[in-house]
């Protein structure tokens, strides 16, 4: 028989020479073709679905649902997402499937993470968020000491008169 290509398709279901019913044809097709996993893509592959403007339109307003939760609390924000109503209008209208158990879960994580890399939702997340937060803290801390310290300094160095006065001369302090 060799192998199917496209070509072949009309050949399969006119006539009669793979010696295919068209019932047998329907199920190897649909076996084949409804199936494939590369529809929704994979690590670092963009899948077929994203091709579909209404997928991707399904995929951001996805997105914007889960930076609402994350707003709330970052831990559970996925797990909120998987069960809302969102999650529910971006399956029918990408007609991806993830049954309600924990394994359907996890498939959706592993999904879920590599759209958030597709182009059209990229810079919704900003890297390490949480970490520049965290950075932005620490150096505001070190800067307020560091201003308190040139504060403390120059009060010293005012009262021993060894600061420049505005008008460009020194006032040396000799009452010590």
């Amino acid at each position: 028989m060799g192998k199917l290509t496209w070509k072949s398709l009309g050949a399969i279901y006119g006539g009669k020479q793979f010696g295919v019913t068209p019932e047998e044809a329907a199920d190897v097709l649909s076996k084949y073709i409804f199936t494939d996993t590369t529809w929704k893509g994979g690590k670092n592959k963009v899948g077929r679905m994203w091709k579909d403007i209404d997928n991707r339109v399904a995929l951001v307003c996805l997105v914007r649902a889960h930076q609402k939760f994350r707003t709330v609390n970052r831990k559970t924000a996925t797990k909120k997402l998987y069960n809302s109503a969102e999650f529910e209008m971006f399956c029918m209208t990408t007609n991806v499937v993830y049954r309600k158990y924990n394994n359907g879960f996890h498939r959706f994580q592993k999904d879920f993470v590599n759209w958030k890399q597709l182009p059209d939702v990229k810079n919704f997340y900003a890297k390490n968020d949480t970490y520049n937060k965290k950075a932005m803290k620490r150096v505001t801390k070190i800067v307020q000491k560091m201003k308190d310290v040139m504060a403390d300094n120059e009060r010293r160095m005012k009262a021993e008169g060894r600061i420049k006065m505005p008008d460009g001369s020194w006032k040396p302090n000799f009452n010590k």
